[in-house]
Order: C-alpha cells, then structure tokens, then sequence
C-alpha cells in the first residue's frame, strides 16, 4: 500500500524508499524458504534479456524497430516470446 501510494503521489525519493522495502521484504522470503534471491534475480533478467532479444529479431524480421510497432503488437510479440523461452 505504501508503494502504491508514493507511486500515485508521483514522489520520487518516497518510490525509491518504499521500492526498496519491497525488495528486501522479497529477499527475505527467498531466504525463509531456501531460495537465493541472487540467483532468482539474475534468471528474472537472464529471461527478460532473452524475450527482448527475441522481440527485437521478431521485429527485424518486419522490418520493422520496436519504437514502430503499437503497444499492443509489442505486447503480443512478447507474449510469443515467453512462450518460446519458457
């Protein structure tokens, strides 16, 4: 709830504080139960590089750069791409 509200109050140092609870909050549950919260984050961005990437050739492909294509289009491509790397 804190977070949502610095969010909507567009406060920038608030966002970053309450973000940051938020993150070691999840950290700790990582280690509650046994998972290292490193090795989740580096996969969360080892994944996300890969959808990108795949994103970007799909666009390619098009002939087409991603600040071309509709939201809705990138979203679907997304979509595909999660799939496929998953």
């Amino acid at each position: 709830a804190e977070l949502r509200q610095a969010v909507h109050a567009g406060d920038a140092a608030a966002l970053e504080h309450e973000l940051g609870d938020v993150l070691f909050a999840a950290a700790g549950v990582g280690e509650d139960t046994g998972a290292d919260p490193e090795a989740a984050v580096r996969g969360a961005l080892a994944r996300f590089e890969s959808r990108l990437r795949h994103v970007e050739r799909a666009a390619t492909a098009r002939g087409q750069s991603l600040d071309q294509i509709p939201i809705g289009e990138l979203l679907n491509l997304w979509g595909d791409a999660k799939r496929e790397t998953e």
